[in-house]
């Protein structure tokens, strides 16, 4: 089987497409060809019509020669675009002038498609010039722009990768934008289930060399693994997806996986980076704390400054300028969210959802108007993206957010006379504790705590063990529930007791085995904020009843809701004592530590 390439990317040669390829041309009452042709025609299609395409004869007869090697069975890939769009297998070939003529007519040297071939089983194909390149091995830079037949090692090599009869190719990188949330969801929960070397190992994967999917408290998972996997699951034509055919770009996965409502860290930028933001229409967010944008232009057209929103991460600094003046500096609070956008008349007109970017503003102490400054500043604005116009220093339009050297945003400070300095803004040293934290971690516990049970539904049990006790006692409901009230009705910080208790497991749900997710000595009845406090490692006891407090939670929480720290909360049990080791390595303070899931290097 050879392989064609049949450039079809001029005008002329796309509108023959459209009319002879993606639409078949009907030949039975037609007298434009041999009773001979017409019976060989109908042998390969017998309802008397099919797609059809010719070559001229080209200089010196070139292509009649080309065409004399073409045979039933080989593959046309029509190209054009920067990409072969469609493939098709070539059913029969004949000589035809007229019918060329009454098809197509004559080309500006009078020339007509006379060598002419019909085909079968057209399909849609999406395959960028470079990666069709690399796949059969040619000069990366061929734009394919004559018809060719390729050599036999070629054709080998790009019918072994399109599955020959199957056609099954799909783009990966386009693909990724097809991917839904629950896709995404899916492939966290067997990551979690299996653990990041099992799954690595298991789907022929890597470590993230660039790219990790941040889900609270400093655990990270690796975001083009998360992405293969995904595309290998949702789509049947990408089953054999090898991870090398997808960059790990961020086009092709911190973006898509952003924009499904994901945190995703660069690895390689822990340092902070600089952003002004133009708020000239939107000065409220300045005031309220907060960035929004939309995620596209108007038109559905992608805008990179809208796109900036979000690769914004916590610790970043933010310029503020509106009223023809940079007006406040303030330090990033969260990732972007998808969020509704603001209920104030100044967002009319603009999508439903947007990226929306905590932030801490605080007034600069000597406002400015970069215009005055604009020979200092001009130096150091960015060559494509800047905010503000090089030469006049007023605004832009339509730039909403973009990014700044650390230059330029030493000279800003400085100019507005900011009382803090680049590291108090940034606090690169302060470990991360976020309310986004707390919204990643739980989101991922649900996502795992879901598959587990569906899980357990699937499955038979033989003895007391049941699905239902144990998807019940995920939420501390049901046997699990009823266990531990054996071994305390109140809560050993507060005293109150049911029904105003939560039935917490000390080793969480999704760690456990099934014996031990309703063992009563696996939990602990709290009030629900110790319970949040206890759930989330700020809290945890010695075997001897000692609260154990994280580093790092602020004095005040425990103050205003009266827990001392210097009680002993009773001593625990032998059986909970092996639970609570647990808690006390792998729960407590996890906020603190490096992730479980370390984010190796491929």
């Amino acid at each position: 089987m050879s392989v064609l390439i049949q450039p079809a990317a001029s005008p002329e040669a796309a509108a023959h497409f459209a009319s002879t390829v993606a639409q078949t041309v009907d030949f039975k009452d037609s007298d434009l060809i041999s009773p001979e042709v017409k019976a060989e025609l109908r042998m390969a299609h017998a309802d008397g019509a099919a797609s059809m395409w010719g070559l001229t004869p080209g200089k010196n007869n070139t292509n009649r020669k080309k065409w004399k090697q073409i045979s039933v069975g080989d593959l046309a890939l029509f190209t054009g675009g920067g990409r072969v769009h469609a493939i098709a297998k070539v059913s029969a070939t004949f000589e035809s002038t007229e019918l060329a003529e009454e098809l197509w007519g004559r080309n500006g040297d009078g020339e007509t498609w006379q060598y002419m071939y019909t085909l079968r089983d057209v399909r849609p194909l999406d395959i960028p010039y470079d990666e069709f390149n690399r796949i059969i091995g040619d000069n990366p830079k061929n734009v394919h722009r004559s018809f060719r037949i390729l050599n036999e090692e070629q054709s080998q090599r790009f019918t072994s990768f399109i599955d020959g009869e199957g056609y099954s190719y799909r783009n990966p990188a386009a693909s990724v934008d097809d991917l839904r949330r629950e896709d995404i969801t899916e492939a966290i929960a067997e990551w979690e289930v299996l653990g990041r070397e099992k799954f690595l190992a298991r789907y022929q994967l890597h470590g993230a060399a660039k790219y990790v999917l941040d889900v609270g408290f400093g655990e990270y998972i690796d975001a083009k693994a998360l992405v293969v996997y995904a595309l290998r699951s949702r789509f049947e034509e990408l089953r054999g997806l090898a991870a090398t055919r997808l960059d790990g770009n961020e086009r092709t996965i911190a973006l898509p996986l952003r924009r499904l409502g994901f945190a995703v860290r660069d690895k390689g930028d822990d340092s902070p980076r600089f952003w002004w933001v133009n708020q000239n229409r939107t000065r409220v967010e300045a005031h309220s704390g907060y960035m929004w944008s939309p995620f596209r232009r108007k038109d559905g057209a992608a805008n990179h400054f809208y796109d900036n929103m979000s690769r914004v991460k916590p610790r970043d600094v933010v310029f503020s300028f509106f009223g023809s003046k940079v007006q406040a500096i303030g330090t990033v609070a969260s990732y972007a969210h998808i969020q509704p956008k603001p209920a104030d008349s100044l967002y009319e007109g603009w999508a439903d959802e947007g990226w929306f970017v905590e932030v801490s503003f605080e007034s600069l102490a000597r406002p400015f108007r970069p215009k005055d400054f604009i020979s200092t500043l001009r130096p150091l604005l960015p060559p494509k993206y800047s905010p503000i116009q090089r030469e006049s220093g007023e605004g832009v339009q339509g730039v909403y957010l973009a990014e700044l050297s650390s230059e330029l945003a030493e000279v800003l400070m400085r100019l507005g006379g900011a009382e803090k300095s680049m590291a108090q803004l940034s606090r690169s040293d302060e470990p991360s504790l976020l309310v986004d934290d707390f919204q990643r971690a739980r989101e991922f516990d649900e996502i795992i705590a879901q598959r587990a049970e569906r899980a357990l539904r699937d499955r038979t049990f033989v003895g007391p063990v049941s699905s239902q006790s144990l998807v019940e006692s995920r939420r501390g409901q049901g046997v699990f529930r009823n266990n531990v009230l054996v071994r305390g009705r109140t809560c050993r910080v507060t005293g109150v007791s049911e029904p105003h208790l939560v039935a917490s497991h000390i080793k969480p749900w999704r760690a456990s085995s099934d014996v031990e997710k309703i063992d009563g000595n696996n939990g602990l009845m709290l009030a629900p904020h110790i319970d949040h406090l206890f759930n989330y490692g700020w809290i945890s006891f010695e075997n001897d009843g000692t609260m154990k407090v994280a580093r790092n939670l602020a004095p005040d929480v425990l103050a205003a809701w009266s827990i001392d720290v210097s009680e002993k909360y009773g001593e625990f049990s032998p059986e909970q004592s092996v639970y609570l080791e647990y808690h006390r390595t792998n729960v407590f303070e996890r906020h603190l530590r490096n992730s479980r899931h370390s984010s190796g290097s491929s």
